[in-house]
């Protein structure tokens, strides 16, 4: 089997359809050219391998302020931490209740409003999904 060179033009041509931009670069996603080839961005890196957080993250929030300097904020389901410079703060408010580390199915005793359904008798296989907070 014989290898063929490729020669596609650089940059993405988003013009049409992906049959108009035929022997084209039609979509990319963290890639780069650099001398007429393509090239991924470069990596990831970690801020910090050594930040303590506790609890399962459910969302991160970053900027830069006035003066560049890099923020992100971490909410996990116990904890809300303000990270900048290598340091993570927990800054969590006083009174916070933490979720649930998992969504949680339920079924039978308990799982409906009051009054629903006959005492003694089991409940239909339908139950309720309560999420992850």
């Amino acid at each position: 089997m014989a290898l063929y060179p490729i020669k596609l033009p650089p940059g993405v041509y988003r013009n049409g359809t992906q049959y108009q931009s035929a022997g084209r670069w039609w979509d990319a996603n963290l890639v780069r050219w650099y001398e007429g080839t393509m090239r991924p961005i470069g990596g990831w890196l970690k801020e910090n391998r050594n930040a303590p957080l506790t609890g399962v993250c459910r969302g991160v929030f970053s900027w830069k302020t006035n003066d560049t300097t890099k923020w992100a904020m971490f909410g996990t389901n116990s904890n809300l931490y303000a990270f900048t410079g290598g340091v993570a703060t927990d800054i969590t408010p006083t009174g916070f209740i933490a979720g649930r580390v998992d969504s949680v199915y339920g079924l039978g005793y308990g799982i409906s409003t009051y009054g629903t359904g006959n005492y003694g008798v089991q409940r239909p296989g339908v139950g309720l999904v309560l999420e992850a907070a």
